[in-house]
């Protein structure tokens, strides 16, 4: 719209990365912010194309956002040779729609494999209905695919060529960031981690020499939730720990944690202290402490060694185990 001097509006919810609204307005774009959903902001985008003569542009399901989203299929051909799986997010269809369609020109033999947020399964609906179907979404770290209904042209074209839908929980979500952070030393938004987050799961299996690409579908996450998808994913790689133990409030007892978690190789990341809502004495506090570990086994390692000093004082959280008393129960 920049390039060709068009004026353009563009209606986002409430909820959308401030990183979004500020990239639009850099491009000269007027931005309404209105709506708790997609639906509502589609609606409201709707009735101000039609008061206002312009053209309205559903990125999820217009033609043309399809047949350009297709050119996406066009670079991988060209970059990766013999493409055996390629795995594409979807929330109402346009991009795995255009893909589709590519790829059953350009290379007929590559399996496609839908990938959406078991929070809001908009696209599996569908396919198990024979026909888009609305349905209750959730929130869900991958935001820009929380949509309620499948697109009907996205979905016509998909129905028939693709290898199959899997759902991707919220914490393999989380992982998927953080994995891509690590290793790939990339930020992406909860949508992008997708793929990578369904192979983490095993939802998708790869081999050796098998080619599997993974579309990772941009970076418009706020620096806010890049730090929350950090913590969920150190959770969810058994990496994160949280332990309560009461313990005499006086001089000492509380260095004495630290020193154990120290020893063991633990970093305290957060600490927080109650005296008066528990169930013992005034003399008596309770303490929250939240731990980085290596893994898992150091994990039970740290637990182990709490146990031993403050028994059933303790109360240990961890993915596997939730509120744990050190006789387990």
């Amino acid at each position: 719209a920049k390039q060709l001097g068009v004026p353009l509006t563009v209606v986002v919810p409430r909820f959308i990365p401030l990183s979004v609204i500020s990239l639009c307005k850099d491009f000269g774009a007027k931005v309404v912010v209105e709506g708790k959903n997609h639906v509502e902001s589609k609606r409201l985008a709707f009735k101000l194309a039609k008061e206002n003569g312009g053209t309205f542009i559903d990125g999820h399901d217009h033609i043309d956002v399809i047949a350009g989203a297709g050119s996406i299929a066009i670079e991988i051909a060209e970059q990766v040779k013999d493409v055996d799986t390629v795995v594409v997010p979807v929330g109402g269809g346009a991009l795995l729609a255009g893909i589709c369609v590519a790829f059953k020109e350009l290379s007929p033999q590559t399996k496609v494999v839908a990938v959406e947020p078991k929070a809001a399964p908009c696209f599996s609906s569908a396919m198990k209905s024979g026909q888009p179907v609305r349905i209750k979404a959730e929130h869900s770290l991958a935001s820009s695919l929380v949509v309620s209904r499948a697109g009907y042209n996205s979905f016509n074209i998909v129905k028939d060529k693709i290898e199959k839908i899997v759902d991707v929980k919220e914490e393999s979500l989380a992982l998927g960031v953080l994995r891509l952070l690590e290793q790939e030393k990339t930020v992406v938004e909860g949508a992008a981690a997708l793929g990578p987050a369904a192979l983490l799961e095993g939802s998708i299996q790869g081999s050796p020499g098998r080619n599997v690409v993974c579309i990772l579908t941009g970076g418009n996450i706020d620096s806010t939730v890049v730090g929350r998808s950090v913590e969920k994913g150190l959770l969810a790689d058994d990496r994160l720990v949280m332990f309560e133990v009461f313990i005499p409030d006086r001089p000492g007892s509380i260095c004495e944690i630290f020193e154990i978690t120290s020893h063991t190789g633990g970093s305290v990341k957060d600490i927080s202290m109650e005296h008066v809502f528990h169930q013992f004495g005034m003399f008596t506090l309770k303490m929250k402490v939240v731990v980085e570990t290596r893994g898992l086994e150091h994990s039970k390692e740290l637990r182990d060694v709490l146990c031993k000093r403050y028994g059933d004082d303790l109360r240990f959280y961890m993915r596997q185990m939730s509120g744990t008393r050190c006789d387990g129960k």
